[in-house]
């Protein structure tokens, strides 16, 4: 009998020594969250006790579309998983549809975490659920910058690079600062250089600890930036010069921050630093950017009055660049921070005068409130005269080489639109000669350069970008020659209205899923990366065939270089044949689904580009 009540207090004792252990700290509102998935659903409030943890979420989708969480839903507090127990309103596991506001709360209840905890995850525990880290249970959390502060400092002895356009090769090593493993290993990317912005590269691999190489061939100063590490979005650039090797932080709480903003508050969370740099171009831009006073917001619906005559458009952008440049001259700052701030004004001004009619039609459909319809020709009709664009010529070198240093203002891409320099006689030989390089490089992109441009590159006074273009035509003779050409089925040899029909007649009996896409489109690349981990989870079936069909839009390389990462068959058309198809399903944009069942019956699904409504779909077909 001693031993039996020895028991019972020994057990009572531990039971209580186990509550008392467990968290009663009360309500939390609006925690903060450090980095998340999605930015559909997040948390408004906690509420812990000892003897649960309750969660507020809320969630903004489409109405009328399905969300759901899965049963296998955990938190996570100090690497100890704590399941879901419920969610009012829903049955785990279940569809809920969306109610017409697009916006649904829920009550998510679990277990009891301990006291200790500081931080909890949120973690579906399924490819591609929902995903929320770092809930901060601390309510007077403080969200601070890591990036170094020696990113952004600069001396007063610095001195602007050398404006040089030389060819070498530059390697940033990219730290993710914040980075979990469950965000993925896969780091998209895109890159701004003289030929404007290309988003469509082979994903950086990332290692356990969130760290990644970048290596490239350069022409001239040109941006690296980062668009997702998995699912999860970031917000970081860096701009590198040709023959560096630095290092880049980049934070992943970027999403976090951007996931707050679905909150029922609707506040957005303040700014702070989410990336820098050693580069030394990208730590004079890092300081200019932290100095204030920016440029003209070109295409803010504000910039101009789209009645203006091209005098009236002239005097406006005049003052308006001389009152920036007053702004400028009396900063406090480093002299190379007010050169670059200077450039990057004066690049501000050429794509101001250079691009005017697009602004003002820009200006004329943010007066009226109409995004979708054409410009009236008689609504905007300025005009540059010869004699002011020779006025504004003459306030700076527009030959200077340093013009293609700045890319937080505009792109090389738009300083090589010259005609309305050329036909007031100005010299602009440095746009003439982007212009030519841009179209050089598009031709060796497809390995279709010819001697003539070759020639004439080697011949202008940047001779390294003919350098850059024989590199782009060797990378694309090789993946012409690689395994990765083997991918691409041969196009049937039918009339053009019938290519689509041979394409799908081989697999009649299955469920087909063609995908219209191209390799510059980012919500395909979107689409394609939610899409693509289905064929192994939930749509892994020998019953469904994928087919990919891009045009000749998508340059050769760069979709030699992709493809081999999508599963499926895959086919280049030309634009006759891919008209066919476009006006035959009456295509609305890319990414575009058609869905054959299994007696061979074609239908469009632009509604599919829901993600949710895609697995649904092509599940209910087979």
């Amino acid at each position: 009998m001693k031993k039996l009540l020895f028991t019972v207090a020994i057990a009572a004792s531990l039971f209580a020594a186990g509550c008392s252990s467990f968290s009663n700290r009360g309500e939390i509102e609006m925690p903060y969250i450090e980095s998340a998935n999605t930015m559909f659903l997040s948390v408004e409030g906690i509420t812990l006790t000892d003897s649960s943890t309750v969660l507020d979420a809320v969630v903004h989708y489409n109405p009328g579309q399905w969300v759901r969480f899965d049963s296998a839903s955990s938190l996570v507090a100090d690497g100890k998983h704590y399941p879901i127990i419920s969610v009012d309103s829903m049955t785990l596991g279940e569809y809920f549809w969306m109610p017409d506001s697009g916006v649904a709360r829920f009550t998510m209840r679990f277990p009891a975490i301990p006291a200790s905890v500081k931080s909890i995850d949120f973690t579906e525990n399924i490819a591609n659920g929902w995903q929320l880290w770092g809930i901060q249970l601390d309510p007077n959390y403080v969200y601070e910058t890591q990036i170094p502060e020696e990113y952004s400092r600069v001396e007063s002895t610095e001195v602007f690079p050398d404006a040089d356009i030389v060819c070498d090769t530059t390697t940033v090593n990219i730290h993710l600062l914040n980075y979990r493993p469950a965000m993925g290993s896969k780091l998209s990317y895109y890159v701004n250089d003289l030929n404007g912005q290309t988003g469509d590269l082979p994903k950086l691999d990332v290692d356990e600890n969130g760290n990644a190489t970048f290596k490239k061939l350069l022409t001239g100063p040109e941006e690296l930036g980062l668009y997702y590490i998995g699912d999860v979005g970031l917000n970081g650039a860096v701009l590198m010069l040709p023959g560096e090797t630095i290092d880049m932080d980049c934070d992943c709480r970027y999403s976090g921050n951007f996931n707050m903003q679905v909150r029922s508050r609707g506040e957005v969370e303040p700014e702070i630093e989410y990336a820098g740099s050693n580069g030394r171009l990208d730590k004079i831009r890092h300081a200019a950017w932290k100095a204030g006073i920016s440029g003209f917001s070109l295409y803010s619906g504000k910039f101009g009055d789209y009645h203006m005559t091209g005098d009236q458009y002239v005097d406006y952008v005049v003052a308006a660049y001389k009152a920036k440049l007053d702004s400028i001259n009396a900063l406090d700052a480093a002299p190379v921070v007010k050169e670059y701030k200077t450039l990057s004004l004066q690049a501000n001004m050429i794509q101001a005068i250079a691009t005017a009619r697009n602004i003002l039609n820009h200006n004329y459909m943010a007066s009226h409130g109409l995004w979708n319809a054409p410009v009236p020709a008689d609504s905007v009709t300025v005009e540059i005269s010869p004699e002011r664009a020779r006025e504004v010529a003459a306030k700076f070198d527009l030959n200077n080489p340093k013009l293609l240093y700045v890319y937080d203002t505009t792109r090389p891409s738009n300083l090589a639109r010259a005609d309305v320099w050329n036909n007031a006689g100005v010299d602009v030989t440095m746009f003439n000669t982007v212009a030519a390089y841009n179209k050089a490089y598009k031709a060796a992109s497809s390995a279709e350069l010819d001697e003539a441009s070759l020639n004439s590159l080697k011949a202008s006074a940047y001779p390294a970008l003919a350098q850059a273009v024989e590199a782009r035509q060797k990378e694309a003779e090789a993946l012409l020659n690689s395994a990765a050409a083997e991918l691409v089925e041969a196009t049937p040899d039918v009339a053009d209205d019938k290519v689509f029909e041979e394409i799908i007649k081989p697999y009649k009996g299955k469920v087909v899923v063609v995908d219209l896409w191209n390799t510059w489109c980012a919500p395909c690349r979107m689409a394609l990366s939610q899409n693509e981990p289905l064929k192994s989870t939930e749509l892994s079936s020998d019953d469904i065939v994928w087919i990919y069909i891009a045009d000749e839009s998508s340059p050769i390389n760069t979709y030699l270089t992709m493809i081999p990462e999508i599963k499926g068959l895959h086919f280049r058309l030309n634009e006759e044949q891919i008209r066919k198809i476009r006006e035959h399903f009456n295509v609305d944009g890319i990414p575009y689904y058609i869905i054959v069942d299994r007696e061979g019956n074609a239908a469009g699904r632009p509604d599919l580009r829901d993600h949710s409504l895609y697995v649904k779909t092509v599940l209910e077909k087979l």
